[in-house]
């Protein structure tokens, strides 16, 4: 595990919900922000940025896996290029996007963006 890695896994478990949510629709826009986590609907996540609700465990852990991946990416990338590395289509993730396969695989997404880093 890179330094970089450990930093991006450090902030991601120390970051509380509303943390995580406010990044994220900061960094992706609600519409994004919603089907990377599987939210029923854009203003569920702006509800969890201001702590008015919690969501379910399978949505938090998707939200901190993806907070983490993008933490990862920050450090090295613009959020332009964090937002489009997102958005576009990823070989190591059979050409779908990575915010599309967050949602059946997390892990996987994180393995396709450390690739990503290590090969510029």
């Amino acid at each position: 595990m890179s330094t970089l890695d450990v930093i991006a896994h450090g902030q991601a478990n120390r970051a509380t919900v509303p943390e995580i949510a406010g990044h994220l629709l900061g960094l992706f826009g609600p519409d994004l922000t919603a089907l990377m986590l599987g939210a029923a609907a854009p203003g569920i996540v702006e509800r969890y940025a201001l702590g008015e609700e919690h969501p379910p465990a399978e949505i938090s852990e998707r939200m901190r896996v993806t907070y983490e991946i993008a933490a990862l990416l920050e450090h090295v990338e613009s959020p332009a290029i964090v937002r489009a590395w997102f958005m576009g289509m990823n070989p190591q993730l059979n050409d779908q996007a990575p915010a599309q396969a967050l949602r059946d695989d997390p892990r996987q997404v994180l393995e396709a963006a450390r690739q990503f880093l290590a090969e510029g």
